[in-house]
């Protein structure tokens, strides 16, 4: 059944993509190391490999309450309709339905 195949085959990619991810961030922990030690900009089969950082910061209580705040407005305009729906994107979700 055709239905049979693409259900067999999506979760065989899924797979797949999942192992290759896992290699894939083992992988960018040695290559960033590499380009940190030949400082930071490494040029190989004409692709330029660059040393940068992404900065991540914890905000003061009342910054987090306001972010807090204007989430709880978001939905409440969202439940009134007074939001209005910029996109909306359908997507698959598998799940095993056996217990682990």
């Amino acid at each position: 059944m055709e239905h049979e195949f693409a259900f067999r085959r999506y979760l065989e990619l899924k797979s797949e993509i999942a192992r290759l991810e896992a290699e894939l961030e083992f992988v960018k922990s040695e290559v960033f190391y590499h380009v940190s030690e030949m400082g930071g900009r490494v040029a190989f089969q004409e692709v330029e490999f660059l040393e940068q950082y992404r900065k991540t910061y914890e905000y003061s209580e009342s910054i987090q309450q306001m972010e807090k705040a204007l989430k709880a407005l978001k939905k409440n305009e969202e439940a009134q309709g007074v939001a209005v729906l910029k996109k909306m994107t359908g997507f698959v979700v598998a799940k095993s339905i056996t217990p682990p």
